[in-house]
């Protein structure tokens, strides 16, 4: 089972609820397990809840999620769970993790 650790910035100025983007995602996902930072885990989630950023790396085996874009490709607000869906399937299915 793939472990995905989730990161959020500090949510000083949100744009958008990343709580239910996030909710949905993993009723989506029954086989991946939610952990936290402090355990092992394959993927990270990071997630800004504004354009800004504060959160980045350059980690192949993490996903940059804001509220109009997900890995630098931007997405319309309504499609960012799917667009999380889609990175999360093709980072598993390239081995990155």
């Amino acid at each position: 089972m793939i472990k995905v650790a989730l990161k959020y910035c500090g949510h000083c100025n949100p744009n958008m609820d990343m709580d239910v983007i996030l909710n949905n995602v993993k009723k989506s996902t029954p086989n991946v397990s939610y952990v936290t930072l402090e355990n092992d885990y394959d993927i990270a989630f990071l997630v800004n809840g504004c354009n800004k950023k504060c959160i980045a790396t350059n980690e192949q085996s993490s996903i940059l999620i804001t509220p109009n874009s997900v890995n630098g490709q931007k997405v319309k607000r309504a499609q960012v769970e799917k667009a999380v869906l889609k990175a999360l399937e093709q980072t598993i299915k390239e081995g990155r993790c």
